[in-house]
């Protein structure tokens, strides 16, 4: 497996990187850890109204009875699962893959096929 490094990006290359931490591989050169496939982050943004604003008239409804009967010790945990529920309520993707999954014909892969991919790079197979 992969360990963190201690340093921030910014540490290593003496300048601001907009990636957060880098990590190392088995022979210690330094791996960015950045998404293979990106997506925008202000899509939707990460407060109430923001949140209230993707959800459906149903779904928002239910967030904002869940919200206000939180405590203020829970309002971030129910500002957090609303937030990722509303980035897939708003995936431009989301309809395919789901109509994909349902019809099975959704691209997947086995275990199997990936512990062999692994091992033919020479990755870490735990």
């Amino acid at each position: 497996m992969f360990r963190f490094a201690c340093r921030t990006a910014a540490d290593a290359f003496g300048r601001q990187a907009r990636w957060g931490r880098l990590m190392t591989d088995r022979e210690g050169r330094m791996m960015t850890a950045q998404p293979i496939h990106p997506h925008d982050p202000d899509r939707v943004p990460r407060t109430a109204q923001g949140i209230a604003a993707a959800l459906s008239a149903e779904r928002r409804t239910q967030f904002c009875e869940e919200l206000m009967a939180a405590t203020p010790e829970e309002a971030a945990a129910v500002l957090r699962r609303w937030w990722c529920e509303a980035q897939l309520d708003t995936d431009p993707a989301g309809d395919r893959v789901t109509a994909e999954a349902l019809a099975g014909t959704l691209p997947t892969t086995t275990v199997a096929d990936l512990i062999e991919r692994r091992r033919r790079d020479g990755l870490p197979v735990e």
